[in-house]
């Protein structure tokens, strides 16, 4: 290139397959991932909701590396199946996911599958409306004042702000029932964004510098949260994945161990195709 153009060329990347780091947008869940697809072998089948404007999806990479364990991303009600827990994630419009949620089928299957007893977990987006009332009383999301019912199954009513809440955050997990209940106590930390404020009479789900987080039903079956990246947690995972039917002796995997190593890979191949002394001269000049 640099013979051809006579421009200097610091070196050319090339394409890296498979690097477990998290992916910019929700473009990278229309590629096949292995393991993507329902394993009727695995001891846990997580079902995450596909949602049309899905946010920090990245939340679920470590599950894709859990043995015993099914991670799928749902956009239909034909493929959503008997998961084992059904996550609703974060979205950047909830309002308008919440309405394609009801228009796909989805939104009447997942209030069966509680029914049922079966497990739901709402991040985000995916805890506001698993609550009562969504409430956009000066048009954050949608037009002013408008009111939409939730899917009713945490006491939970969320008012839209403009002011958006973005930190860093650590706590301690407080549920007590249902998946929950190896977890309780388990220190766990992550990062909060989001433009809304819920108010609950129900149980929080985690103490965050001694301030209550999200929501869990009284059994423990139905629970939410603000707090992203809350799978990344390893001890929390391990004992999540353990309540919900995977033996103990599977195996536990260190999601910061693994990011660690990908983050060296990368590394490893950049330093190998560019030319650093050449870079270093261009980001020091010599005086």
């Amino acid at each position: 290139l640099e013979r051809r153009t006579g421009i200097p060329v610091l070196g050319v990347v090339p394409w890296i397959d498979d690097v477990r780091l998290a992916d910019e947008d929700a473009v990278a869940l229309e590629r096949p991932t292995p393991g993507a697809s329902l394993d009727s072998t695995a001891a846990v089948d997580v079902a995450v909701i596909r949602f049309p404007r899905i946010a920090n999806f990245d939340d679920f990479d470590p599950l894709r590396d859990e043995p015993d364990v099914s991670l799928r991303y749902v956009d239909s009600l034909s493929a959503l199946g008997k998961p084992t827990l059904i996550v609703l994630p974060g979205t950047r419009a909830t309002i308008a996911d919440l309405d394609w949620l009801r228009s796909s089928g989805l939104a009447d299957a997942i209030q069966a599958h509680a029914a049922e007893g079966g497990h739901v977990l709402g991040i985000c987006g995916g805890l506001q409306m698993l609550g009562t009332r969504l409430l956009d009383p000066d048009g954050v999301e949608a037009v002013a004042g408008t009111t939409v019912p939730g899917l009713g199954l945490l006491a939970l009513e969320t008012r839209f702000v403009a002011e958006k809440t973005t930190r860093r955050v650590e706590g301690t997990v407080v549920a007590t029932g249902g998946a929950w209940a190896l977890a309780t106590g388990i220190a766990v930390s992550g990062y909060e964004i989001h433009m809304g404020e819920g108010v609950t009479e129900a149980d929080p789900f985690i103490e965050l510098a001694g301030l209550r987080d999200g929501a869990i039903s009284s059994d423990g079956l139905i629970a939410g949260t603000y707090l992203h990246g809350l799978l990344h947690n390893d001890a929390l995972r391990t004992k999540l994945l353990e309540s919900l039917g995977r033996p103990a002796a599977a195996g536990a995997q260190s999601a910061s161990a693994l990011r660690d190593r990908e983050f060296d890979r990368l590394a490893a191949v950049v330093r190998a195709h560019l030319d650093f002394e050449q870079l270093e001269a261009m980001r020091w000049p010599a005086s």
